[in-house]
């Protein structure tokens, strides 16, 4: 549940904010790194990775659940510092401003959905864009992006736990993955 939900809940029941953890200001907000404070680099010499090129764990992950966690910013917010982009495809993305739009779109869009397991049917291809990923708390990370057939990623925190996200397909796609975004 959410804190803004739970919280919510302890107010109209009445109860003890100490004796229950509900509390009625979102502690957790002042800890929070918002999307434009996320540093974003590109690494000097970029290297495109190969086709399918992901770990047995990631594929496989250990104790996987079929539940949907929403949005991907509900997963990373507070909790990526920056990314170091270590690949983007020239064909797909002309700039890095425009990689880095993009990455900003994903981190803050609710348009998202994501997941414990590799969710969807279709092969992992080379990925669009490539990412090291600079968590506030725990191990650096990885962030793997395919724009196509649709936009997906997998997405390993901070604690090594890699989740699988989808835009949602009923959306436009990302306004960044148009030709003629900002440079």
């Amino acid at each position: 549940m959410n804190v803004k939900l739970i919280t919510i809940l302890c107010l109209a029941l009445g109860l003890s904010g100490v004796l229950f953890g509900c509390s009625t200001t979102d502690r957790h907000r002042a800890e929070y790194v918002s999307v434009p404070e996320i540093k974003i680099t590109f690494a000097k010499r970029r290297v495109a990775p190969p086709s399918g090129d992901l770990p047995h764990d990631a594929k496989y992950p250990p104790g996987f659940d079929s539940n949907v966690y929403g949005a991907l910013t509900n997963i990373v917010a507070g909790r990526i510092s920056a990314l170091t982009v270590t690949w983007a495809d020239s064909k797909r993305f002309k700039t890095e401003g425009q990689t880095a739009d993009f990455l900003r779109e994903l981190l803050s869009s609710t348009n998202t959905q994501t997941w414990t397991y590799h969710v969807w049917s279709y092969g992992d291809g080379v990925p669009s864009v490539l990412a090291t990923v600079e968590h506030t708390v725990g191990k650096k990370g990885k962030w793997l992006i395919w724009s196509s057939p649709n936009v997906a990623w997998a997405y390993q925190d901070g604690s090594g736990k890699w989740w699988w996200g989808l835009w949602d397909y009923k959306s436009p796609k990302p306004k960044s993955l148009e030709t003629g975004s900002k440079s």
